[in-house]
């Protein structure tokens, strides 16, 4: 190929890749009750290749700690923060989680009665799962919820911080048998 027919092939292999991270990056976003904030919330973290490190307050949902343990079985690292009165719950994931190979710590927020009310999940530095939805089996059937997945270099930097900082405040949760 010469000049101009090859400047066209370059020009077309370049409007192809930016489609493509045009259309992977569109955010995806869900609302509960029943609307497929479960659903995709999974589907998130089975994409993970390399990392997931979550910050949820409330984790009761069994199905979101199986993803994550089938995440940490196939090599992803795994880590989780929650909130050290909800994990000490009787309905809490932090065991299964522990159980499955997921690294997990507990934090408490500042001040008296303050609590760890993140709810965020990041997968390979840099697509996020936020919203209001806890990991709760409630929050997927009948409360009002939302969840955004997002795929921002500079937002999921700022989420990486965070989670960060409060992962060196967190204590490792000791593991224990569930009674």
């Amino acid at each position: 190929m010469r000049g101009a027919a090859w400047r066209v092939v370059v020009l077309a292999a370049g409007v192809m890749a930016v489609s493509a991270q045009a259309r992977a990056a569109e955010p995806q976003t869900c609302f509960s009750p029943d609307g497929g904030c479960r659903t995709l919330l999974i589907r998130t973290i089975d994409r993970a290749q390399r990392s997931i490190d979550v910050a949820v307050f409330t984790f009761t949902d069994g199905a979101v700690a199986d993803a994550l343990g089938r995440a940490a079985e196939r090599g992803v690292v795994v880590r989780a923060i929650l909130d050290q009165r909800q994990a000490g719950q009787k309905s809490s994931q932090a065991i299964t989680l522990q159980a499955r190979k997921c690294q997990v710590r507990l934090l408490s927020g500042t001040g008296r009665g303050g609590l760890m009310h993140h709810k965020f999940l990041l997968v390979d530095g840099r697509l996020l799962w936020t919203g209001s939805y806890n990991f709760t089996g409630n929050a997927d059937r009948n409360n009002a919820e939302n969840g955004l997945v997002l795929e921002d270099a500079a937002v999921a930097a700022r989420y990486r911080e965070e989670f960060d900082r409060i992962w060196q405040e967190g204590v490792k949760r000791r593991k224990t048998r569930r009674r």
